[in-house]
């Protein structure tokens, strides 16, 4: 018995085939996903926030940060005194000219906040225990783990 030539060259053409049909599926799923990623960036605003979901990535100014979350308990001029949860004190909130306040998405302003709001504030933390107020998110939503907004 001889072997038939053709099927010696049908196993590495078929070894071949299947590299570039990998490769291929490899490349395009990156293309796929750098798209994706585009998309999603696009639905972020300057700040941050995911505008499409309303979450809040834990990131501002390019440096991880935590929102201090709480309830106005006063407001006099720039200056808002919030309740933290779970009976965590009172936090001072200093509000600047250049502090963004969104209310659902939208722009807002200090005139907004009202004693009794819940704040999400994003900023930096004074030597005093103030803190300078970056961001500032007035009763945003929170997406828990079963799914509910709260």
């Amino acid at each position: 018995m001889t072997k038939d030539p053709k099927q010696d060259i049908k196993k590495p053409l078929l070894v071949a085939v299947f590299i570039v049909v990998i490769v291929a599926s490899f490349f395009g799923g990156m293309q796929y996903q750098k798209s994706r990623g585009e998309k999603t960036n696009q639905a972020k605003n300057s700040q941050g926030f995911d505008q499409q979901n309303g979450n809040f990535p834990g990131r501002f100014n390019g440096q991880r940060q935590r929102p201090t979350v709480g309830t106005v308990a006063s407001i006099t001029g720039k200056t808002i005194k919030i309740s933290l949860e779970n009976n965590g004190g009172d936090k001072t909130i200093m509000v600047t000219d250049s502090t963004n306040i969104t209310n659902d998405n939208s722009g807002a302003t200090i005139s907004d906040i009202k004693t009794g709001d819940t704040l999400m504030v994003v900023g930096k933390t004074n030597n005093d225990g103030t803190i300078t107020a970056e961001m500032i998110r007035i009763n945003p939503s929170f997406n828990t783990p079963s799914g509910n907004n709260s």
